[in-house]
């Protein structure tokens, strides 16, 4: 097979874009929106299981918009022993690599010994057969009996048809390293088609906290040289397949410059909020990162009442919960305490996707003197937006904050307002303007270098990314986005992984 011929039709290119549940959706719109503006057909495919309970109205409406085929569902695995076998391969494969890490909290290794299949969990839970078994799963050399097995573990041949009958000239897919990413198996088939194929970094904190990429795709799409040093070190992902190319999820903070569609007044008296006082905006983490974090509201209420100045004792907290995370906060609800939006909504989606969902986000980070939160991707958000961020470093969560990987490097930024305790948290928020304006550059930086591609003010992140995948097919296409062009960052090529048919 000739895995350099590649068959583009009249000139259009025909990428099949794998996403393991509709609610990642938000995560590629940007990138999506650019490969159609450039002329590629894109097919969606999801996986049903894991977008069960999930809205596809925003996908459905998207490919409507842009004239694109309906999304189609990836087929079922057929042999569950086989399925069970191998997604236990990858799963035990990613704890080992756990085992081998440095500088990541021991937090990470033991939620992931959740994952295992059950009775691998009860051999490693032994007091002296696991803790042999993890000696041996620690050397190195087991990583390659890991990666002998996959590569020549057949691919279900319900999903090498299906691929083939879609004739793609790109396949792209993501995460394909959360449990039982069957995603995964795309990749494997394109690849043994002769498939160039691509694996676009998911979150912040996907190469760090969730599983390892098993196979190397011909590109892993990077937000930022971090995670480029992260695919290498960590997924055993060569440099030169690597291209950086910012985040596209970051991309719709950027370039708005319509007026807001409520008024400072009107957005509180929506959300239940005083329009008369200030507000410091809470930012919800999900129940890994804090199982209850209502307690730190609670104590923040009391301890602002009893402050002397005027200014500080009406200061009024909105609350945004994470959307898997809502329930923990109803107790804490009081006249300067207020929650929004009220539940996760009737579409159920996982992150802010509808325009007025988004601005509902802006607004909320916009009027606050100042965000507050532990760790979640939307403090990112708002330093985006241009906002100090407070961070509670509290005692209580430092393995899933100050030890983890990829908070280090919000934290290593200096793009943080940092307190330790909820009095320094009143003391930041009583000196918030000269705080940010000490750290408005650092965050600046951060943002630049953290979210926007190289060359970021000429180009999105989506764009970046439709060229780093329309690259692999031919020659490079040119950025719309005031004239200019960016070269490919990688050297084309195809991975020499086999899989055995």
């Amino acid at each position: 097979m000739d895995h350099h011929k590649l068959n583009t039709r009249n000139g259009i290119v025909k990428v099949v874009y794998c996403l393991r549940t509709a609610g990642h959706f938000p995560y590629h719109v940007s990138t999506l929106n650019a490969l159609v503006e450039r002329g590629a057909k894109v097919q969606i495919v999801l996986d049903e299981a894991w977008s069960k309970n999930r809205t596809t109205i925003h996908i459905e409406e998207w490919t409507k918009r842009y004239g694109q085929p309906g999304f189609l569902w990836m087929p079922v695995w057929r042999g569950f022993l086989k399925r069970d076998f191998i997604f236990g391969i990858r799963e035990l494969r990613t704890y080992a690599s756990y085992l081998r890490r440095k500088g990541q909290s021991d937090f990470f290794r033991r939620r992931w010994l959740n994952c295992l299949p059950n009775v691998a969990r009860r051999i490693l839970k032994l007091p002296v057969i696991g803790s042999t078994i993890e000696k041996i799963l620690r050397h190195p050399h087991s990583d390659w009996v890991f990666k002998s097995i996959e590569s020549f573990y057949p691919i279900p041949h319900s999903i090498l048809k299906f691929v083939k009958e879609l004739n793609p000239d790109v396949l792209v897919a993501s995460p394909t390293n959360l449990r039982y990413s069957s995603e995964t198996d795309h990749i494997k088939a394109a690849k043994e088609l002769g498939v160039r194929t691509v694996i676009p970094v998911l979150s912040w904190d996907n190469l760090t906290t969730k599983g390892l990429l098993h196979i190397v795709p011909d590109r892993v799409l990077a937000w930022n040289d971090a995670h480029r040093e992260e695919a290498e070190a960590i997924h055993g992902i060569p440099i030169k397949n690597v291209a950086v190319t910012g985040s596209p999820f970051f991309d719709k903070w950027f370039g708005r410059h319509d007026p807001p569609r409520l008024s400072r007044e009107q957005f509180c008296r929506r959300v239940g909020l005083d329009p008369e006082k200030p507000f410091v905006l809470y930012l919800g983490s999900t129940e890994a990162i804090a199982a209850d974090e209502s307690w730190i509201i609670s104590e923040l209420r009391d301890s602002l009442r009893i402050q002397s100045e005027n200014e500080l004792s009406a200061l009024q907290v909105l609350i945004r919960p994470h959307p898997s995370h809502h329930q923990i906060f109803n107790k804490v609800l009081s006249p300067h305490v207020a929650i929004w939006p009220k539940d996760n909504g009737p579409l159920g989606l996982a992150v802010p996707e509808q325009e007025d969902e988004l601005e509902d986000f802006e607004l909320s980070v916009r009027y606050s003197i100042g965000v507050l939160g532990l760790n979640t991707s939307a403090m990112i958000d708002a330093l985006a937006i241009g906002k100090p961020v407070i961070s509670f470093l509290a005692r209580d969560y430092q393995q899933t904050m100050v030890e983890a990987q990829h908070f280090q490097h919000l934290l290593n930024s200096q793009a943080l307002i940092i307190a330790h305790t909820i009095p320094e948290i009143v003391d930041c928020v009583r000196k918030v303007d000269l705080l940010w304006a000490q750290n408005r550059a650092a965050s600046e930086c951060f943002v630049r270098s953290f979210l926007r591609p190289p060359g970021g003010e000429y180009m999105t992140a989506g764009n970046a990314q439709a060229e780093a995948i329309l690259n692999l097919v031919g020659p490079s296409y040119e950025i719309q986005n005031a004239g200019s062009k960016s070269e490919p960052k990688v050297a084309r090529r195809m991975a020499d992984e086999r899989v055995i048919d």
